[in-house]
């Protein structure tokens, strides 16, 4: 049921907040001594508090939205930047198992290979690609890889068993202490 007050239409909630007036109601008084401009001032009040707590409302709840919005996005940013440490590290790992000098150099000509967007991490955290990565990096970038050392050649052995270099003078070779002096055989 709707009624009409100062040319607004309202619903009979509205119509009976609008009706309240100085805590009396319409039905104390006859229908006459109503004075239906302060009938639509106070509907008017009314609407106007209304529609300043929906729009504050509205405010919030965009407030909300954008705290969620920009939460949201430091949890993205967050689990990405722990994907690409984890990645990074264990393609260090390989890489130095591999004999890369400097794996973290590696790693970031690695990033510029066209074969470093096959590198993923999987649900399980195993990173996979990584091992088809350093190859190429190997292949196109041999200097990155440490060479074996060649082993020094094995000098002569001389006759003697003297480790001094040549033109040293020889060791002097002390003489065994006469058997009453020796601590373990004890006094003659």
């Amino acid at each position: 049921m709707a009624a009409a007050f100062g040319g607004l239409a309202i619903g009979r909630r509205g119509a009976e907040m609008a009706i309240r007036i100085d805590n009396s109601t319409v039905s104390d008084r006859a229908w006459g001594d109503v004075d239906k401009a302060a009938l639509a001032r106070r509907l008017a009040e009314i609407a106007a508090a209304h529609e300043e707590a929906e729009r504050k409302a509205l405010e919030e709840q965009e407030r909300y939205k954008e705290l969620y919005e920009k939460e949201r996005q430091a949890r993205e940013a967050e689990a990405t930047a722990r994907r690409e440490d984890t990645i990074r590290s264990r393609f260090l790992l390989a890489a130095q198992s591999r004999g890369v000098v400097d794996p973290d150099v590696a790693y970031i000509i690695a990033k510029t290979l066209p074969e470093f967007a096959g590198v993923a991490l999987g649900d399980d955290g195993v990173v996979t690609g990584i091992d088809a990565v350093i190859e190429s990096l190997i292949g196109s970038k041999p200097y990155l890889v440490s060479q074996p050392k060649e082993q020094p050649k094995p000098q002569s052995v001389r006759a003697t068993s003297d480790p001094s270099p040549p033109g040293a003078a020889a060791p002097r070779r002390m003489r065994p202490a006469p058997p009453s002096l020796s601590p373990l055989t004890g006094p003659p």
